[in-house]
């Protein structure tokens, strides 16, 4: 914000004939007097730094009888004519720009009437040393001449000087007084410092303060008047800077990460109207979903400038949402008629599902359901965070398909094949349970050794869902042999040879043995065969 200045210049008017001794000025110490700037009126010292205008601290007193202070110039006039006081003006410039005049509305660009028959000067102080200054002295009609000298306000000695001749109407005549001479300096100092930006220098040396860029303390100025030729003088003043804000402000309850954005303009205790900052703010307000779990320092900003204003940093801590798990898919089978569900997350559980699903342990994470369905699971973080998770869900479904086993034919039992198989399809994931006459080995499998004919049965189960049903293996024997053996001759002394035979049917096979003392000559695997000897 900017602020405005008005810069002023005094002025000192002497007449009467012993003025001239009164034109210079001694030294001495003026107080210092604090003003509106803009206004030039005095104030308070005591100054909130929220003050609007520039602050200026300048001597109340320019000119004290005899003394003055600050960069001063004076010019005077001697035995001035009778006709002065309606015939003659004077108008004085800083650099280009006319700074003071005695002035009356007539005629442009500024008249006044120096008085007349008597000695008479006047003083301008806080001007710019740096700066050349002039005086146009002019006439209206013709009125005869006097004298003029120019000089600092604190010295005698003279910067310009002559005869003012009035040698025809509406003439003027300069007096230039060139830039830097010794017509004063005024310096200051400001203890504690001050940024540059809050401390301004006027041309003539007045200190002007911002107050917005000033902290809140007490603050001691010093100035220093020099004449540059006969004294010196030092005055101080103490000023209070005081900061109207208050920063207070009360930090929000723990959030949960997935909470809604939380406005901290209502925590604000002190002043109001300032912004918040930090990780998590947006607009004025704290998003939890924004800032992540964690705890992040938040500042509450009120004022004009970091020094004229204040903040306060509360924490605010963040939670983050519980992790939930509802579990794997579960199954109602026919060895279990209910399942138990597999929660996860931490804090406190809540269960809900089909009417009259849950039987137990619906505040845990491990409940107890007898239905098919969709169970949901919301988990609470513990105190003090409380922070509730999103909902999840797990399917609980009906598994009670029955296996369908497939049989295959068992080979005959026979007089050779003396063990078989009774055997259904292989199916994987199945279990294998047999029943039967005449079991060997392998009940537990779906394809147990049998020795003996019968009906075989198995029960058959599926190991996932605990299903069974059953099937009947029938197995066949076949020992019936058409043998019917004769034999033709006898042995004799003289013929000891005997035909053997049996009826011959196809598919079987024969051995022919004999006894002791008797051999089979030929045919020993042929339904006909001869033998030697009896027996």
């Amino acid at each position: 914000m900017m602020k405005k200045i008005k810069l002023f210049i005094y002025l000192f008017v002497c007449l009467g004939l012993n003025n001239l001794v009164k034109a210079q000025y001694g030294c001495f110490t003026p107080s210092l007097g604090v003003y509106d700037a803009n206004t030039f009126t005095p104030m308070s010292a005591t100054i909130p730094c929220t003050y609007t205008n520039l602050v200026a601290i300048t001597p109340v007193t320019v000119f004290s009888g005899n003394n003055a202070t600050l960069p001063c110039l004076q010019i005077k006039f001697a035995n001035t004519n009778a006709n002065s006081a309606t015939n003659n003006s004077l108008t004085v410039f800083q650099g280009t720009t006319a700074v003071s005049s005695l002035c009356s509305s007539f005629p442009a660009p500024c008249y006044t009437a120096i008085p007349g028959a008597t000695n008479y000067s006047f003083s301008l102080a806080g001007l710019n040393p740096t700066l050349s200054h002039s005086y146009s002295l002019c006439n209206i009609a013709t009125a005869g001449s006097f004298n003029y000298t120019v000089s600092s306000c604190y010295s005698n000695v003279v910067l310009a000087s002559g005869v003012w001749t009035n040698a025809s109407p509406n003439s003027c005549q300069p007096v230039n007084i060139p830039a830097n001479s010794a017509i004063g300096i005024t310096a200051f100092s400001i203890t504690p410092a001050v940024p540059a930006t809050a401390s301004i220098t006027s041309a003539a040396g007045y200190l002007y303060l911002d107050t917005y860029q000033m902290t809140a303390g007490t603050y001691t100025i010093t100035y220093f008047f020099d004449s540059q030729n006969v004294c010196t003088a030092t005055a101080t003043r103490t000023i209070q800077i005081t900061n109207p804000y208050n920063a207070s402000w009360t930090a929000i309850a723990q959030q949960c990460q997935n909470n809604a954005c939380v406005n901290l303009n209502p925590q604000v205790t002190g002043t109001p109207s300032g912004t918040f900052t930090g990780t998590g703010v947006t607009a004025n307000s704290f998003c939890p979903s924004l800032a992540g779990p964690g705890t992040f320092p938040i500042t509450y900003t009120v004022g004009i400038t970091p020094q004229c204003g204040m903040t306060a940093i509360q924490n605010l801590t963040v939670n983050p949402t519980p992790t939930v798990s509802a579990g794997p898919t579960k199954s109602i089978t026919c060895t279990n008629a209910t399942t138990v569900l597999v929660g996860g997350g931490g804090g406190s559980y809540n269960w809900s599902g089909p009417v009259g699903g849950i039987v137990s342990g619906g505040a845990t994470a491990s409940p107890t359901v007898v239905l098919a369905g969709t169970y949901s699971l919301v988990v609470t973080s513990a105190a003090p965070a409380n922070c509730q998770s999103s909902l999840t869900t797990v399917a609980v479904v009906v598994n009670t398909t029955a296996p369908a086993p497939s049989t295959l034919a068992p080979n005959l039992l026979t007089c050779s094949t003396l063990t078989t198989n009774a055997a259904i399809t292989a199916t994987a994931g199945m279990g294998y349970s047999w029943t039967g006459p005449g079991i060997v080995s392998g009940g537990t499998t779906s394809n147990p050794i049998v020795n003996q004919s019968g009906n075989y049965i198995t029960t058959v189960t599926n190991v996932a869902n605990g299903c069974s049903s059953t099937a009947t293996v029938a197995v066949s024997q076949n020992t019936t042999v058409t043998n019917n053996p004769s034999t033709t001759g006898s042995v004799t002394c003289v013929n000891k040879i005997i035909n053997l035979s049996t009826p011959n049917v196809g598919g079987q096979s024969y051995t022919w043995t004999a006894p002791s003392g008797a051999v089979i000559t030929s045919g020993v695997n042929s339904a006909a065969a001869t033998g030697s000897n009896s027996g």
